[in-house]
């Protein structure tokens, strides 16, 4: 959208405004013009000369500035290749075309699951999201985590509500006893427990070169040995996925990950400090050398940190299915009366209600 004065300037390209009004005449001659204005000039005082020539400076610096934010608007660069540039509507126009489609979905079930929680007097207000967010932000590496997620505090906060909002709708009604909200936080933080929640089991960061062969692994090593770059040797000989990021594995959870399916790696890792370099190794018919990077104990949360997402917890739980299918049925009529509609012609038929 333009302001008004970009409206109004005449572009470097057209015709001054005066012309316009001027009645229609023959165009003058270079030389008649020049002549012209010599003798104007003759018969201008000094100072009205200065006058005219900085109105018309002033008026060349203020078009020309509207002229260069145009372009850049217009062609804002996202990145360039060997001087080649892409520009931000290039750049959007694909992304829109490779995802449009389950992000309008997404955008829209989300609007609708909000507006179902209002209808059912249970939508979070704003103060209730702050005071969540002001509670959760308190907690260790939040904001790294939220750095690493790519989510500003604003959009984590969007999330938030979204959430609270889901929950609400499912647990409207339902109440929970001080022993209830304390069960659940046991289950959860029970070591024997898979899927504990507030429970974070031994936790170790590796990075390792994977080969098929011992003899390529035994290459691999004495490049090492020989001071070569760690990063040079992955690329140079592993096979795992891990290569294209320097060979570095995601964190490896004891008990949780694919390192406990395979016989005798998760006991090798672990007993790793960190610093340590083991291998060649033979895990799982491929040959391994492994570097410890970091090493983390096993950690459980305190009931006081998590005690609202155990009330939450023991309320679901409390609900059971049976509540689950009756606000579903409920969204379900709720959503076949929505309006909802495509002001894109692309998305008329992606956004439709089934």
């Amino acid at each position: 959208m333009t302001d008004a004065t970009e409206q109004t300037a005449p572009s470097p390209a057209e015709p001054g405004a005066a012309e316009f009004q001027a009645a229609p005449r023959r165009a003058a001659t270079p030389r008649q013009a020049a002549a012209g204005t010599q003798a104007a000039a003759k018969k201008s005082s000094p100072l009205l000369i200065w006058g005219v020539a900085l109105l018309a400076l002033f008026i060349g610096l203020v078009i020309g500035v509207f002229g260069m934010r145009a372009r850049y608007h217009a062609k804002e660069v996202v990145f360039s290749v060997n001087g080649a540039t892409v520009d931000k509507n290039t750049f959007f126009d694909r992304l829109q075309r490779a995802a449009g489609a389950p992000v309008a979905r997404a955008l829209v079930a989300e609007q609708l699951q909000l507006q179902f929680a209002e209808k059912e007097g249970v939508l979070p207000t704003d103060e209730e999201v702050e005071a969540r967010f002001q509670e959760l932000a308190k907690r260790k590496n939040f904001k790294e985590n939220l750095q690493r997620q790519g989510l500003t505090e604003e959009q984590f906060k969007s999330n938030l509500k979204l959430q609270m909002a889901q929950t609400n709708v499912l647990t409207k009604g339902v109440k929970v006893t001080d022993a209830e909200i304390r069960e659940f936080y046991h289950q959860n933080t029970n070591p024997k427990n898979p899927n504990a929640r507030f429970y974070m089991p031994e936790t170790v960061q590796l990075a390792v070169i994977v080969t098929r062969t011992e003899e390529d692994a035994k290459k691999a090593l004495a490049d090492l040995n020989r001071g070569i770059a760690w990063a040079t040797v992955v690329k140079n000989y592993s096979l795992d996925d891990s290569k294209e990021n320097d060979g570095v594995l995601p964190p490896t959870v004891r008990g949780r990950t694919r390192a406990s399916t395979i016989p005798g790696l998760e006991d090798a890792v672990f007993g790793m400090k960190v610093g340590d370099r083991i291998g060649p190794r033979q895990f799982a018919g491929a040959w391994w050398i492994i570097r410890c990077l970091d090493k983390r104990p096993a950690q459980t949360l305190p009931f006081e940190e998590v005690k609202t997402e155990c009330e939450i917890g023991a309320k679901l739980v409390k609900a059971g299915p049976e509540t689950a299918k009756k606000v579903e049925t409920r969204f379900a009529e709720f959503q076949k009366n929505a309006e909802v509609k495509a002001f894109w012609p692309q998305y008329s038929e992606v956004i439709k209600i089934q």
